[in-house]
C-alpha cells in the first residue's frame, strides 16, 4: 500500500508540472511514457509518440548529424546532461529548450533507459536577444556621441583659424571687387560649417549630460531682442521682416547664452522656411510662465511632423530644410528648454505657416 502511494504521488507530481515536459526513454533511446506538460509543450499525444524514437522531437539537420544519439551516449556517461537548443512541436514550429536528460542504472548497474525534462525558454531566449541588441544599440549610440563630441572640438580650432584667415584676406583685398566676393562666399562657408560643428558639439554634450547651465537673473524681452538684432541681415537676405513683440521686459532666472542660442535656432528656421514673409517673435508671461512664440507664414509643418521634428538628426521634410543643416536645431531648442524646466512645442499657426512656443518658469 505504502508502495502504490509513493507511486500515486509521483504521477500526481509528474502531472502537475505544466511548464516540464517530462518523458521517459528505453535504452535504445524509444518513448516510454509521456506527461500532460510534454503533450502541451511539444504538442503530441502520447499514443503519437510512444514507441517511436526520441529523434522525431528534434530538428531535421540535428536529427541528420546523430545529436539525439550522442546525447544519450553522454548522459550514460555522465549520469546527467542539461543542454539547450531548438526542438520542434507537432506542428512544425520550433523552439529554444533546456533539457536535461538523466540516465536510469538498476540494480545490476545497467543503464535500464533515460528520464527528460524539457522547458520551453523561447520568451526567455527572444528576452535575452532583445536585451543584447539594445545594450548593443546604446553602446554604438555612446562611442558615436563620443565620436561626434571628440570631432566637434578637434574640429572647432582650425575652423576658427581659419575664419580669422579669410577675414584679414578679406580686408586686404576690397580693391579687387571679385576676389572680394570670393572670399565673402568663403567667409560665410567657413562660418556656416563653424555653425555645424558648435550644434554636433552641443548635441554631444547634451546627450553626455556634460551640458551645464549657468543660471542667473535674465530679462527675456531683452534677450529676444539680442537675436532678433544679430539675425536682421539674414532675414534682408531671404526678403524676410522680423518683428519683435512684447509688452515690456520678463524677467527670471534663466542661462542667457543658452536661451539665446535655443531661440536663435528657432528665428533661424523661421527665416529659412518662410523666406520672403514676415516673421514675428513674440515675447510674454502667463502665469508664473515665460512665453515665447516664433511663427512664420512658411508652408507649415506636414501632418504628423510635429512630434519628431525635436527628435536629433530629425527634420520634418525636404520643404522645412531650407539651408540645409543636420536636424540638430531643433532638438538643441528642446534640450536646453528641458534643462529650464520648461517646454516647447510646434503646431501651425491658422493663418498659414508654423508656430514654435517655448514656455519657461520664471523662477528656477
Amino acid at each position: 500500500m505504502r508502495a502504490w502511494h509513493t507511486e500515486e504521488r509521483a504521477r500526481l507530481i509528474i502531472e502537475s508540472l505544466r511548464d516540464h515536459a517530462i518523458y521517459m526513454l528505453d535504452p535504445r533511446g524509444r518513448i516510454e511514457s509521456w506527461s500532460p506538460a510534454a503533450e502541451r509543450i511539444k504538442g503530441f499525444s502520447a499514443d503519437e509518440v510512444v514507441g517511436r524514437h526520441v529523434r522525431m522531437l528534434y530538428t531535421p539537420e540535428d536529427a541528420a548529424r546523430g545529436l539525439p544519439e550522442e546525447e544519450l551516449r553522454l548522459a550514460a556517461e555522465r549520469g546527467r546532461l542539461e543542454v539547450a537548443g531548438w526542438r520542434v512541436r507537432k506542428d512544425g514550429a520550433r523552439f529554444w529548450a533546456d533539457v536535461v536528460t538523466s540516465s536510469i542504472v538498476g540494480p545490476s548497474g545497467r543503464i535500464e533507459g533515460f528520464a527528460k525534462v524539457t522547458r520551453d525558454l523561447t520568451e526567455r531566449r527572444r528576452a535575452d536577444e532583445e536585451r543584447l541588441l539594445l545594450a548593443r544599440a546604446e553602446e554604438a549610440i555612446r562611442l558615436r556621441d563620443e565620436f561626434l563630441a571628440v570631432a566637434a572640438h578637434e574640429l572647432r580650432t582650425p575652423l576658427t583659424a581659419l575664419r580669422l584667415q579669410l577675414e584679414g584676406v578679406l580686408r586686404l583685398g576690397r580693391e579687387d571687387p571679385k576676389l572680394t566676393r570670393s572670399l565673402q562666399r568663403a567667409n560665410r562657408s567657413a562660418a556656416r560649417l563653424g555653425d555645424l560643428v558648435a550644434a554636433l558639439l552641443d548635441a554631444a554634450q547634451l546627450t553626455t549630460g556634460l551640458l551645464e547651465l549657468h543660471a542667473e537673473p535674465c530679462d527675456l524681452t531683452a534677450t529676444a531682442a539680442t537675436v532678433v538684432e544679430r539675425f536682421l541681415p539674414v532675414a534682408a537676405s531671404a526678403g524676410c521682416s522680423v518683428e519683435l513683440v512684447a509688452g515690456g521686459p520678463v524677467e527670471g532666472r534663466w542661462d542667457r547664452r543658452r536661451l539665446e542660442q535655443a531661440l536663435g535656432h528657432l528665428v533661424a528656421n523661421a527665416i529659412g522656411h518662410g523666406a520672403g514673409t514676415p516673421v514675428r517673435v513674440e515675447v510674454g508671461r502667463d502665469g508664473r510662465e515665460a512665453v515665447v512664440t516664433v511663427e512664420d507664414r512658411g508652408p507649415g509643418l506636414p501632418a504628423g511632423a510635429a512630434p519628431r521634428i525635436f527628435d536629433r538628426f530629425q527634420r520634418a521634410s525636404a520643404d522645412r530644410t531650407a539651408g540645409g543643416g543636420l536636424g540638430l536645431g531643433l532638438y538643441l531648442v528642446r534640450e536646453i528648454v528641458a534643462a529650464h524646466g520648461g517646454a516647447v512645442g510646434a503646431e501651425n499657426a491658422p493663418q498659414g505657416g508654423a508656430r514654435f512656443t517655448v514656455r519657461l518658469p520664471l523662477h528656477l
